[in-house]
């Protein structure tokens, strides 16, 4: 994949959600996405922990325009320009690395509710434009599937975070969703486990995904080093 450069000034919002057990992490991913993609970031500070559910609100905590969410243990790399993706209409994600792995939760969750796993994506970085009501839908969506799950006493989903019930909105909408290679949201653990066949060239979005709290710092100091180009961002 061949990088668009960013544009300066760029009129699209970075996003993040940064609670205490991840406050460390947040000042290099909020200067790293702006340094990458030219637009603001705007942080929102939470005491709660896990806050992993209040990305289901993002559309009633942030004002309508087009936006990119970035969990805070991901750092960019390199430019790109979000702008194309996050006003083209669609919600826009990297499908998840792990979910053709057997023990892993993503696939266990698709086989158990019947979904197509070719559609089935990490929720750790999105680009969508919160001015289409259609978006909106699938985040007002999301926290229907999630109030409906605990109301008829179903079993929990394997996966205890936000991520499956935004696949949960989208997985009847596939003209909602627009796949995003694996270079924006990448986690190394994908292919140490096995999931995932090799380390993309030109990685752009360098996630910390299933590294524990107290060293994704690290982690993401190491990777940098390997991944990023010679002068980094």
């Amino acid at each position: 994949m061949r990088a668009p450069a960013a544009r300066p000034g760029s009129t699209v919002l970075g996003v993040t959600l940064v609670s205490p057990k991840y406050a460390a992490l947040a000042p290099e991913a909020c200067r790293r996405f702006s340094a990458a993609t030219g637009g603001e970031v705007l942080a929102l500070w939470t005491n709660r922990e896990p806050a992993y559910l209040l990305k289901l609100e993002i559309d009633r905590l942030v004002a309508p325009q087009p936006i990119v969410f970035f969990d805070v243990d991901l750092w960019f790399l390199r430019p790109f320009d979000f702008e194309p993706l996050a006003t083209g209409g669609q919600f826009c994600a990297v499908p998840d690395l792990c979910v053709e792995h057997p023990e892993g939760f993503p696939r266990r969750d698709c086989a158990r509710e019947g979904w197509d796993t070719t559609r089935y994506f990490n929720s750790g970085l999105f680009a969508c434009d919160l001015r289409r009501p259609e978006i909106r839908e699938i985040f007002a969506e999301a926290r229907r599937a999630l109030a409906e799950r605990v109301a008829s006493g179903r079993p929990a989903p394997s996966d205890y975070g936000d991520q499956f019930w935004f696949n949960a909105a989208l997985q009847g909408h596939p003209e909602r969703y627009h796949a995003l290679p694996a270079e924006l949201n990448f986690f190394a653990a994908a292919v140490a486990a096995g999931s995932y066949p090799h380390y993309p060239a030109g990685i752009i979005g360098l996630h910390a995904a299933g590294v524990r709290a107290e060293r994704k710092l690290e982690a993401l100091q190491q990777q940098a080093a390997v991944f990023g180009p010679r002068e980094s961002l």
